[in-house]
């Protein structure tokens, strides 16, 4: 294992609404400046022997219903054999309840990747109308295998 970890930022200047209620998975506009080939995806690809990871990420929240929770979450995937995705397990989840109406909100996770598998992040809102997400970033630490 390299003693220096790798490093990728992900920026999403683009506003996402986030409906009350659901899931929303975070896709991001940069990846190290670049537009990234899978927004959402924060490690995989190009780890396909696994990794160890250290992942930041901050949103920003406008239109939340006041005193309502806002979540985030990581997602780990794994391929379903067909060519896409399955839930391979939800990481844990921070909620926070916010009472000004928009607000700024941050979730980390350490963990280790299982080789083929991805790591994507996700927000959910549970006001009483949509909530829009203005921008985010994220930053990661990674080892590959």
């Amino acid at each position: 294992m390299p003693p220096t970890p790798g490093y990728r930022r992900f920026v999403k200047t683009t506003a996402q609404a986030l409906k009350p209620r659901e899931w929303h998975r975070i896709g991001f506009d940069l990846r190290n400046g670049l537009a990234p080939a899978d927004p959402a995806e924060l490690v995989g690809a190009d780890e396909p022997s696994g990794a160890l990871y250290d992942l930041s990420v901050g949103v920003t929240l406008t239109n939340i219903t006041p005193d309502h929770e806002v979540r985030l979450r990581a997602v780990e995937f794994a391929p379903d054999g067909s060519g896409g995705w399955r839930t391979h397990r939800d990481l844990p989840v921070e909620v926070t309840t916010h009472g000004f109406g928009h607000g700024g909100f941050t979730y980390a996770w350490k963990d280790r990747l299982e080789p083929g598998h991805r790591v994507e992040v996700w927000a959910a809102q549970f006001g009483e109308a949509d909530a829009h997400l203005v921008a985010a970033e994220a930053v990661v630490f990674l080892w590959p295998r």
